[in-house]
């Protein structure tokens, strides 16, 4: 990234933001922070100061934060979150992207800067530095004190030597490589294939052998754990010969005599089985009869508990096993992260696991509570065991998504804006998110079955009619961003 092509990138990405709000601050790891911008549609910009290729490009990934963010982070939070960006620039000569910021009568100024061999990030109030997140020591930069500028630096390119480098063709970026050259149709495609895909992928892969592990020990666990239980049943089932053991030594009381270890007596519920039955000898017949009986009754009322425990364990492997293969399906790092936070967002699977099984996703609107399944088993725990006949179902048309339903009140009528309000998130948690219109369709739950044969997450809809929504519309989305945090 020379000063030439970052003051081509800067031209494209203030194209592509100005006038946006700065919705989020996310830093996924050291060194590498995500903003989230809301510009006509919502967008992402990556930074990655550390490491070999430093870089900056918008992309229309999404990311999560780190588990503990730094203070930095938090910093640009408390200054700059839900700002306007009035522009993005760049100075002649200078490899630094400048985010220009204001809120009322105060301006701010988000710099990148790389002009040395790793990026440096500072936040400024006017020209006075609030803080920066330094990867190299830079004498010219203090906190609270004014921001220096950096030098102006020659157009030695920060790409890798050699055999890649870039230049302008026809209006298009060409990378030249040893294998033959490559046309883009931007400076940011170019420097996101160079500098963010590769971090993007390694992160992927990286979290992809995390969870795919996490799931393969939580599965192993489980197997064994109702492997254990499958034994204690078994056991209890084969007790039934307690009470036919009880019966049998009443049956012959007067014959066996206090003080006998071992009797051999027929059974008098299969004539001619012989039962070789060991007996207390401190006790008498009947009370050895008893303590049989009893065994027996104990054994009975602990074998709908444990078929109870291996229905349960067999939901928990199911769901774990749909889970991984939605992993192994997933092409990217956001429906990664998706997978995670759904798996973490709720119960715990196992005592001591970290592994957890979420909850639908639940809003309140004007009143009325709203579910949205976030997968397959929950979609069709939303659809077809918490609808009531009477609630409302909803799902985007002809695409993949979660099934929503409104919970209904009994005698009131449900305003055509809550309706609406649904459609929306219906169509926002479907594969036409990114649409500006959605077709939702909605009934009655009662109209809602599922049939023999249909796979998870199925079900038969009749009687439905259909509401347009954009789940892209900003009112929506400021409003999806205050409720999804509650």
């Amino acid at each position: 990234m020379n000063s030439a092509i970052t003051c081509l990138l800067s031209m494209e990405m203030n194209a592509m933001l100005e006038g946006g709000i700065l919705r989020n601050i996310h830093e996924t790891e050291q060194g590498s922070f995500w903003f989230t911008i809301y510009a006509g549609s919502e967008k992402s910009v990556f930074a990655r100061l550390k490491g070999e290729c430093p870089a900056i490009c918008v992309t229309s990934a999404k990311r999560g934060s780190a588990a503990v963010p730094s203070s930095f982070c938090m910093l640009m939070r408390k200054y700059i979150k839900n700002r306007r960006i009035s522009s993005v620039s760049s100075i002649a000569g200078k490899k630094a992207i400048i985010f220009n910021l204001e809120d009322r009568d105060r301006s701010y100024r988000l710099i990148f800067d790389f002009s040395k061999r790793e990026g440096n990030l500072s936040l400024l109030m006017g020209n006075r530095t609030l803080g920066s997140f330094m990867t190299l020591s830079y004498d010219r930069i203090s906190p609270e004190g004014e921001y220096i500028y950096p030098e102006p630096s020659d157009m030695t390119s920060l790409l890798p030597e050699g055999d890649i480098a870039p230049c302008i063709s026809g209006g298009r970026m060409l990378l030249s490589e040893a294998e033959g050259g490559r046309l883009f149709d931007s400076v940011n495609d170019m420097v996101f294939e160079w500098g963010c895909k590769e971090h993007e992928e390694s992160k992927f892969e990286r979290k992809s052998r995390e969870m795919l592990s996490m799931f393969d020990k939580e599965l192993k666990k489980l197997e064994k754990r109702k492997e254990a239980i499958k034994g204690d049943l078994e056991k209890l089932e084969q007790n039934e010969s307690l009470a036919e053991t009880g019966r049998a030594i009443l049956a012959n009381i007067y014959q066996i005599r206090t003080g006998t270890a071992h009797i051999s007596i027929e059974s008098p519920d299969n004539p001619g089985r012989i039962l070789e039955i060991e007996l207390n000898p401190s006790i008498s017949p009947s009370e050895n009869a008893e303590s049989y009986f009893a065994k027996y009754a104990k054994s009975k009322r602990g074998l709908p508990i444990l078929k109870e425990r291996i229905k349960e364990t067999d939901d928990k492997i199911a769901y774990i096993k749909e889970a991984r293969e939605e992993a192994l399906k997933a092409e990217d790092l956001d429906k990664l992260l998706e997978i995670e936070s759904d798996v973490r967002a709720g119960t715990p699977v196992t005592k001591n696991s970290s592994l957890q099984i979420s909850s639908p996703r639940k809003y309140n609107y004007m009143g009325f509570t709203i579910l949205s399944g976030k997968n397959s088993a929950q979609n069709e725990e939303v659809s077809l065991r918490l609808a009531a006949k009477n609630d409302i179902w909803l799902h985007a048309g002809g695409m993949g998504g979660s099934h929503v339903i409104i919970k209904t009140k009994s005698g009131e009528k449900t305003p055509k804006e809550v309706i609406l309000r649904a459609a929306e998130i219906a169509a926002y948690h479907s594969k036409g998110k990114n649409s500006s219109k959605v077709p939702v369709s909605y009934t009655l739950a009662k109209n809602v079955s599922k049939k023999k044969g249909m796979p998870q997450g199925m079900v038969a809809v009749s009687k439905t009619s259909s509401i347009m929504a954009s789940p892209s519309g900003y009112d929506f989305l400021e409003w999806l961003r205050v409720n999804e945090k509650k």
